[in-house]
């Protein structure tokens, strides 16, 4: 910047704004966009340069004059209004012809236009529309109106998107709100929510009255409730901390619990959960598959006894450290890149992307390489990429959230998870994880208000355990913020910090998929979606068949030893754009206290009945 006045600016981009949550606006002086892109966001791009114009230098011919063309100042409209005359909108197209379109409302109508020249002198002009009103009769007038309008918005989608999608469905105009749906009977006008042809309108609304409520749950509210206070419950349970008892003669039964039953009584004969042998500390000998990992940290204080109040302050707990597998694709790649210098990293990825334009793990191994080798900036600049894909955008930009908040990006991360829960608002996932970026950046009221919604809203779809979930770690917040927050919408009963010195979360990317937590402590007994409540009280979350996660491993106050956790790929019937799932898992130590601590890593599990070891628990 020299300080000196520009005649006009230059923009060469795509127009995608992947992370950016402040919109920009056109700048006074001519600004021209080129773009070589196919995906490139042409009507952000018009918007930008709507003072000058748009370059796609896919079809550009150099043969043109390009000063002539494009660069030689003209006139430009400032504004469009008058008597009789409403929502007047204006484009410009080649060699300075513009086109007008807007809402006559009754005679004598007309349109005050005022324009800036290149010198910058302002010049009106006053159109009169009596003659233009015999054309208004003509089908195609309010079609074009639409459509010039929806460009004119388009430009700014994000502050938009209710008016575009009124827009469209009113005049049958395809908009990224809308889709392009062939209604022939009054069932697709009901199904889709479209007012139909006057000839549909009194079957229309015959369905509509007569149509069955969605499904739902009427009782969610108090279901909820019950369940939180089972798990206030058994949090103020005192678990036993020593080995496993040996079974009672007779009385082991062959069943075992389900994710939903209550908490076992061992003596009374139920079902003991499965037991495997005992891990060895790492410290003493190394597990194989175990090798080069890094552990995260370590704190410690004297071990004392768990206060059983809501909202306890901090307490002192034992020694507690996380270390993760570090997550190392055998691609050849990766293979290619770990071999390769600094200054040739870039290189070889630019060299390979071709092959996997359309791969999101190719995009997402990158970028851990390159963060592993100290180049942030290229890494966030690679993982970019994913934002841009449209394939199944939901999934792909879910997997781009977590890595982004793995990896503190935290603004960026609420910026992607704001337009997930745009796609997909209807999923209690969405909600919470744009509340858990929020708070990650700061902005805790946020966050417990869309916890609060995650937990409470009645949605379509069912995803067990995540209600209880989302109340854990909305009160975590409430009980972590440096100043108060309101809490006057939160129904008193399901207020209150219950800490726990472990912690595991679950995520996965697809659908119709189901992935499974498995922990395993000091005494070898596993926890998991079969056995949801060991000897000591690790408490597993109800198994969630269908999707998304999350699942939940809990301990209220852990005992010395080494907790294993493990993830099992069950099962899956979604159709997948690339050949595997992906999971992210978050580690807490001092959960709900000052002196939590997290560590997370993301993973693939690529066939059905996979069951990879992440990292593990130290208690001492």
């Amino acid at each position: 910047d020299t300080g000196a006045p520009s005649d006009m600016f230059f923009l060469f981009s795509d127009g995608l704004d992947n992370y950016s949550s402040v919109p920009l606006a056109p700048p006074e002086k001519p600004l021209y966009a080129l773009t070589s892109s196919p995906s490139a966001d042409a009507p952000r791009l018009r918007f930008l340069a709507a003072n000058g114009g748009v370059i796609d230098l896919r079809t550009f011919d150099p043969s043109r004059d390009v000063m002539s063309d494009f660069l030689t100042p003209r006139d430009r409209i400032i504004s469009a209004e008058g008597p009789g005359v409403s929502d007047v909108v204006w484009s410009r197209g080649e060699r300075g012809v513009f086109r007008l379109a807007g809402v006559v409302n009754g005679p004598g109508a007309k349109v005050a236009l005022t324009f800036e020249t290149p010198s910058g002198e302002r010049v009106k002009r006053e159109i009169s529309l009596e003659s233009a009103l015999e054309d208004t009769a003509s089908a195609s007038a309010p079609y074009m109106w639409a459509s010039m309008k929806i460009e004119s918005l388009d430009g700014e989608y994000d502050l938009n998107r209710g008016e575009i999608r009124r827009l469209g469905k009113e005049f049958g105009i395809p908009t990224r709100e809308t889709s392009l749906i062939v209604l022939e009977t009054a069932e697709d006008y009901v199904r889709y929510d479209i007012d139909p042809p006057s000839d549909l309108k009194p079957e229309f609304d015959r369905l509509r009255a007569s149509a069955v409520p969605r499904r739902g749950d009427p009782n969610k509210p108090e279901r909820v409730i019950s369940e939180w206070k089972s798990r206030i419950d058994w949090w103020e349970k005192d678990f036993p901390k020593g080995p496993l008892p040996k079974p009672k003669e007779n009385k082991i039964t062959e069943s075992v619990p389900s994710a939903t039953a209550n908490m076992p009584e061992y003596a009374e004969g139920r079902a003991m959960p499965r037991a495997l042998p005992a891990p060895v500390p790492t410290a003493q000998a190394p597990d194989a598959a175990f090798s080069g990992i890094s552990s995260a940290f370590s704190v410690g204080v004297a071990d004392e006894p768990v206060s059983s109040a809501p909202n306890a302050p901090v307490r002192d707990a034992a020694v507690m450290s996380i270390a993760l597998r570090p997550w190392s694709p055998d691609e050849p790649y990766i293979r290619r890149m770990k071999e390769a210098r600094d200054e040739d990293l870039y290189r070889i990825y630019l060299d390979e992307r071709p092959d996997h334009e359309n791969s999101v793990p190719f995009f997402i191994d990158v970028s851990y390489q390159l963060s592993e080798r100290g180049f942030e900036e290229l890494s966030l600049r690679v993982l970019s990429n994913l934002a841009e894909m449209n394939l199944e955008s939901r999934r792909i930009l879910r997997v781009l959230g977590y890595r982004l908040l793995e990896s503190g990006k935290a603004e960026q991360a609420a910026v992607i998870f704001k337009r997930v829960l745009g796609m997909a608002d209807d999923e209690p996932q969405s909600y919470r994880d744009l509340a858990l970026a929020r708070d990650a950046v700061g902005d805790k009221q946020s966050a417990i208000d869309m916890l609060y919604d995650a937990a409470t809203r009645d949605f379509e779809r069912d995803f067990p355990g995540i209600e209880i979930i989302a109340l854990t770690e909305m009160n975590a917040i409430i009980a972590s913020s440096p100043k108060p927050l309101d809490v006057s919408k939160i129904d008193p009963r399901l207020r209150g910090n219950y800490p726990l010195d472990l912690r595991v979360v679950l995520t996965w990317d697809t659908d119709n998929t189901d992935v499974d937590l498995h922990v395993i402590d000091p005494n070898g007994e596993e926890a998991f979606y079969g056995a949801p409540l060991s000897y000591q009280g690790g408490r597993v979350s109800p198994d969630n068949t269908v999707g998304y996660g999350p699942e939940e491993y809990s301990l209220r106050k852990a005992k010395p030893g080494i907790y294993r956790v493990e993830v099992n790929f069950y099962a899956h019937t979604q159709q997948l754009i690339s050949d595997a799932t992906t999971v992210q898992l978050d580690f807490f130590t001092h959960y709900g206290e000052k002196s939590q601590k997290k560590e997370s890593v993301t993973m693939r599990l690529r066939e059905a009945k996979d069951r990879i070891f992440v990292g593990e628990f130290e208690v001492k």
